[in-house]
């Protein structure tokens, strides 16, 4: 006993001691130590003048500086002590990397737009502000809910005041989370509280039964392993059993066939024209065809083998009239006569694929409850992708994504797993890379495994992490710049409509899918780059709502997609944002404010610079005599509803510029450096611009050799290439 006495007095006195110690010279003392010793050492060995006058003046900031240091932020209720240890924080002159990371100057240009004595340290990175020792400020103590955010999850904290981090300097990883979100189609499932109400991503399931050509092989197949069959799909591998497979087969092919399909006879159609038509009516921009051939989104479906599995009755009546089977479908209307939608669906049949299907075994449905497979769908969230009649005011399957960052850490139900760190972040992680990971004999889980990357994984993380309902009352919350908005906005109805499988949408290295099957640029549908700059955002956006015709000699024309006016609105504002131009209505001179003198100088340029030889220019439509179909350019006498006038100008001035270095646009006023080619180009162009906004049809055409118009020149400039 007198020895354990002994030794348990000893251990006492040290305990003492270290617990003395600690309160005499605590962590945050030991940094403060290490940083002046940086700064003196630094000085010391400073060889050059201008080193020497840096660390000089660090000395001269730091040399008196020690004791606890706090910011506090009554606006928001916090109080950091961070920066007693983190001294030099947003000081530019300690950014070198080869000083100690918890000295250095904070990186990129947060501190720019976040400065410390504003916004604090524990907003963005979480951790525990009052601590003083290490665990303690990291917040790593046992109770407390916010720990210190990893580097690769810290932009979730944007999202606390930042409800749209579009083109956010800084938030590009919980941006592209967000962009996951959509692409994934996560948010069928998971509601986010900015985007309620959104229809469903994909078809209904009401008519499998009159659309499969083999119902009771294809859905089994399909409800098995859906990337067997098609490999890009969206669709998830839900892990059914045989006897969930067969239960929810049962029901969802005793659905009402509420889509009525017509028999038609393709006796008479011609496959080869329809492939023909499938081309050049922009079909091939958003379908996949070919196996190695990936369609626009994976969201679309991939054609392959769509002989084999759908009847052509279905296909007849859905390619002539796609909103009659959903008012949802991003499917547009495409102008065909019977005939044409006959070929195309002659075409389609020939694309057959040998896949392995279900075969059932006689009888294979009867006897099933169909309550049971109601029961099933229900249970597996069909409903929040498929359109489901007698699903339709239910909740959304997931839980929604608005609740999850405020959701504390231990009502997250971990399971059995021992190996996984008890962090919200490792939490999501895992859940979202192995959607079951947490099931238990207890718990069942019925979310879908899917194929993400790692990096999607945390991006998607990292915005689970931080989207919570927006907080009007939060001081610091930043309402989003209306050119962000617009951005986000225009991008997501981009990919829903599909505008990228033919359209070149933003200044990026991707080419619209369209542009492999024709050869010929200027059959193309136009690149939108720009757009905003040049048409009229009134035009613009009644042409979204019911498109015309522009080119009357091209075959591929815009579709109907039947836009709602927001929908128009949203896109009008996005290309006008993108091009950096003004968003209000566009006034154009009016007849009146055109003087008779000018209108005859204007029609004048326009003939002698043969402007017809490529542009029609009445209202009528008659085209350019002589010419190729394939190098006529936009029809002239449109100007006035369509364009910009000062777009005009600046193009007439700078083609390639303006218009992009493959138009065929010769330049006719200044060289492409810039020189004046003829004699006051400005009045010039003033003039051509003002006729070309005032007159509905071109002027009569007067013969006339280059010689007399140009005397002494020796190319004809009309023939530039």
């Amino acid at each position: 006993m007198r020895v354990l006495l002994a030794v348990l007095s000893v251990s006492i006195v040290i305990l003492s001691l270290y617990i003395i110690r600690g309160n005499i010279k605590p962590s945050w003392k030991d940094y403060q130590h290490r940083f002046h010793q940086m700064l003196r050492e630094n000085y010391q060995a400073a060889t050059s003048p201008e080193d020497k006058a840096k660390w000089g003046r660090l000395l001269e900031i730091y040399g008196g500086s020690s004791g606890i240091k706090q910011i506090y932020l009554p606006h928001v209720g916090v109080a950091d002590l961070c920066i007693t240890c983190h001294l030099g924080i947003d000081n530019p002159l300690l950014s070198d990397e080869d000083i100690p990371m918890v000295f250095r100057a904070h990186s990129g240009k947060h501190l720019k737009y976040h400065p410390v004595n504003r916004f604090g340290c524990t907003l963005c990175h979480q951790g525990q502000g009052v601590g003083t020792t290490v665990d303690g400020a990291h917040g790593y103590e046992r109770n407390w809910p916010e720990p210190l955010l990893p580097a690769s999850y810290v932009q979730a904290s944007c999202l606390k005041c930042h409800s749209c981090t579009e083109n956010l300097e800084g938030a590009e990883v919980v941006s592209q989370g967000e962009k996951i979100y959509f692409e994934k189609l996560c948010y069928g499932c998971h509601e986010v509280a900015q985007y309620r109400n959104l229809p469903q991503p994909v078809f209904p399931l009401t008519p499998l039964k009159t659309k499969l050509a083999e119902p009771l092989r294809w859905l089994p197949a399909w409800l098995k392993e859906p990337a067997k069959l098609r490999p890009d799909t969206l669709m998830p591998n839900y892990q059914l059993n045989d006897e969930e497979i067969k239960k929810m087969s049962a029901y969802l092919l005793s659905l009402p066939q509420e889509f009525k399909v017509r028999q038609v006879s393709l006796k008479y159609a011609s496959y080869r024209q329809g492939r023909k038509l499938f081309i050049e009516r922009g079909c091939r921009g958003c379908h996949g065809v070919d196996k190695e051939e990936k369609s626009a989104l994976p969201r679309v479906p991939h054609l392959a083998g769509i002989g084999t599995k759908i009847v052509s009755d279905w296909l007849y009546q859905w390619i002539s009239n796609p909103k009659s089977y959903s008012a949802n479908t991003p499917m547009p209307q495409v102008e065909l006569t019977r005939g044409e939608v006959l070929n195309i669906v002659s075409y389609l049949t020939t694309l057959k694929e040998e896949k392995e299907l279900f075969k059932p075994p006689e009888g294979y449905t009867e006897g099933v409850k169909l309550e049971e497979g109601k029961r099933l769908t229900l249970q597996y969230g069909c409903y929040g992708c498929h359109e489901i009649k007698g699903f339709d005011d239910l909740p959304d399957p997931g839980y929604p994504i608005s609740d999850f960052a405020s959701k504390p850490l231990h009502d997250l139900h971990f399971g059995d797993r021992k190996d996984i760190p008890s962090t919200k972040w490792d939490w999501l992680y895992n859940k979202l890379k192995e959607p079951r990971i947490y099931k238990t004999k207890d718990i069942a889980l019925v979310m879908p495994t899917n194929t993400m990357k790692d990096e999607e994984l945390k991006a998607l993380s990292s915005y689970g992490l931080g989207y919570t309902e927006p907080d009007e009352s939060f001081l610091l919350r930043d309402e989003p710049l209306p050119e962000s908005l617009a951005l986000l906005k225009g991008r997501l109805l981009v990919q829903r409509f599909g505008c990228k499988g033919c359209h070149k949408m933003e200044n990026d290295k991707e080419e619209p899918k369209i542009e492999k099957y024709i050869k010929q640029r200027t059959m193309r549908p136009p690149t939108q780059v720009g757009e905003g700059e040049r048409v009229q955002p009134q035009w613009l956006y009644g042409y979204l709502l019911g498109p015309v015709k522009l080119r009357t000699w091209m075959e591929m024309t815009m579709p109907t997609f039947n836009m709602k006016p927001e929908e128009a609105e949203d896109i009008v504002s996005y290309l006008t944002v993108l091009s950096r131009a003004p968003l209000p209505y566009v006034s154009v001179p009016s007849a009146a404010s055109v003087k008779e003198q000018e209108l005859e100088m204007g029609a004048y340029r326009f003939r002698i610079d043969k402007c017809v030889q490529c542009h029609p220019a009445s209202l009528a439509g008659e085209l350019p005599e002589g010419i190729k179909i394939e190098d006529l350019s936009i029809n002239l006498a449109l100007s006035k509803l369509r364009l910009r006038p000062k777009w005009i100008r600046d193009f007439l001035k700078d083609p390639k510029k303006f218009a992009g270095v493959e138009t065929r646009m010769p330049y006719i006023y200044y060289t492409p450096e810039g020189v004046p080619k003829i004699a006051d180009p400005v009045m010039w162009i003033d003039l051509v611009t003002k006729y070309n906004m005032v007159s509905g049809e071109a002027p009569p055409q007067k013969v006339e050799t280059l010689e007399e118009i140009r005397p002494g020149t020796e190319v004809d400039w009309t023939q530039y290439e």
